[in-house]
């Protein structure tokens, strides 16, 4: 009677629905995921999130959803979020009944420690009528169907009658958005308000954006970047006709008030001419040009004052000589430091390229090889060891990935990467010669994906790349276990306008031959 009792118990457990929540705890605004498998195919089968303990009572349901036939094999379904604190389990139901067919293991969802919604601009300026949009990045927004950022003009009231530009930013957290306005858009100070649940309660506010005249009339000509104590000079156009027009040095993203004018000269009303500013200290700047003695701003171009710079290297390191810190970049590995001098340095004509130093005895270092041909640090200061930790590989002056002997420094390979909008970076993946590069924008980033082989033959890994975009871009990536990698990717609907995530799993146990193992897509919002 035992052994029968205990074949039904096995075989009641065989046939339940199995159900596995991913996580141990959510937050709520998170989406849970569940693994699903044995269901049966009846479009009216549901998986609901239950508080542990609770009845099958629907009033007790905080969140569920259609499996639509899915998880007879294993599925990932996602299940809304959830607002509410506490102590969940995840259970399937058969034929929209109450019955229930399955649990999953026990999680939390815990509240939001929500930080404050920041916005910042991509330029600080623009020409008004020759753009027509300006871009903002945004973090912590809402997540909501209908939060939105607004643009207003610096001092105006949140009313829709001051709105020059807006857009949705539809259940989202972080990212970046262009947003549209009137080719008319009067000159002058602006700014990026962002906005929950389509209200007008302001949530968080940009840096100024200054919005200037596309007129052609005024043209100002200066260097982009100045020594320490050089004198500034500005040479300028003038055909408006107007009187009274001046130049103001300002601090780069500074409003135009007159206390944050730092120092200004008339142009008395010439045609051409030129201004002339001494003594700024190290710093970045805007020249503003002004017409009819007023805050009006009509041009604006920015330019550097380059600091002092300052000598702090340890002795001997680069043939006895002192190294400043601008333009060198070190790599520090067991006692050893490898040192790059990059072409900013003042050293670049002596000791350009990758110089190794044993620093055992602190006291006295030793050079124990040196590369002049390659360095990083102009571009970007990454750099990391091979699997084996015999190499480096890092992102070279000329805007390719490079890999040498760690040890003595002998070139192996270089691997183009292209243009890039913004610095590059390079990271490795923990236990591969697989490593990658993030490029593109900051808030939607392209990732390019590289192996490093023993012969230190460097390849690109093009099935792992992934383009950024306003509309698919990479937001989570990483191992499983030694031999697989996932990517989790945004992708917007355009159709729509809703958004849905994809996920990708890689067999990387030998690379550079990467095989796709399974795509899982789900909606951010089901």
């Amino acid at each position: 009677m035992r052994s029968l009792l205990l074949l039904i118990l096995i075989s009641s457990w065989i046939n339940a629905v199995n159900l596995l929540v991913k996580k141990e705890s959510y937050t709520t605004n998170e989406s849970i995921t569940v693994d699903v498998s044995l269901m049966s195919d009846d479009k009216q089968n549901w998986i609901g999130v239950y508080p542990v303990g609770s009845s099958n009572a629907w009033e007790n349901v905080v969140s569920w959803t259609w499996t639509d036939g899915k998880g007879i094999k294993l599925s990932e379904i996602t299940l809304p979020k959830t607002s509410k604190v506490g102590t969940y389990e995840v259970r399937a139901f058969f034929k929209n009944s109450f019955k229930v067919e399955g649990k999953s293991n026990t999680f939390t969802v815990k509240a939001v420690v929500a930080g404050k919604t920041e916005l910042q601009t991509v330029n600080y300026y623009i020409t008004g009528s020759c753009s027509g949009s300006a871009s903002v990045s945004f973090r912590n927004m809402g997540n909501n169907s209908n939060d939105w950022i607004g643009l207003y003009p610096i001092g105006s009231s949140n009313a829709w009658r001051n709105v020059v530009g807006w857009s949705w930013i539809k259940n989202m957290v972080n990212g970046r958005i262009s947003v549209p306005f009137s080719k008319n858009i009067v000159p002058g100070e602006y700014e990026f308000r962002a906005f929950f649940n389509n209200s007008f309660s302001v949530e968080g506010k940009s840096n100024p954006l200054l919005v200037t005249s596309c007129s052609d009339k005024i043209e100002v000509r200066h260097k982009i970047e100045y020594a320490n104590n050089e004198p500034v000079k500005v040479k300028f156009r003038d055909d408006s006709n107007k009187k009274k027009n001046w130049i103001g040095i300002y601090k780069s993203g500074k409003r135009t008030l007159a206390e944050n004018n730092l120092a200004w000269k008339w142009t008395d009303d010439k045609k051409e001419g030129e201004v002339v500013f001494d003594n700024l200290p190290a710093g970045e700047y805007d020249v503003r040009f002004f017409l009819n003695n007023s805050y009006t701003i009509e041009k604006v171009s920015s330019f550097v004052v380059k600091p002092k710079v300052t000598y702090e290297f340890p002795k001997g390191v680069l043939n006895g000589d002192n190294n400043p810190t601008e333009g060198v970049y070190v790599k520090y590995y067991k006692n050893k430091a490898y040192i790059s001098v990059a072409d900013t340095s003042v050293f670049a004509k002596k000791h350009k390229g990758i110089t190794l130093v044993d620093y055992s005895d602190k006291e006295n270092p030793n050079i124990l090889a040196y590369n002049p041909n390659h360095s990083w640090g102009r571009f970007s200061k990454s750099v990391e060891f091979t699997e084996n930790e015999d190499k480096l590989v890092f992102i070279s002056d000329e805007w390719s990935i490079v890999s040498l002997t760690a040890n003595n420094l002998v070139l192996f390979n270089s691997f183009g990467i292209g243009y890039a909008n913004y610095q590059p970076t390079l990271y490795k993946v923990d236990g591969h010669n697989l490593f990658y590069t993030v490029h593109s924008w900051a808030e939607q980033p392209k990732y390019r994906y590289y192996y490093v082989n023993a012969a230190g033959e460097i390849t690109q890994v093009a099935l792992l790349g992934s383009g950024g975009s306003d509309y698919d871009f990479l937001i989570d990536g990483g191992t499983i276990g030694e031999d697989k990698y996932y990517q989790t990717h945004q992708i917007r609907n355009l159709n729509t306008g809703g958004w849905k995530k994809e996920k990708e799993i890689y067999d990387i146990s030998n690379l550079p031959e990467v095989v796709l193992l399974e795509t899982i897509v789900f909606d951010v919002e089901p």
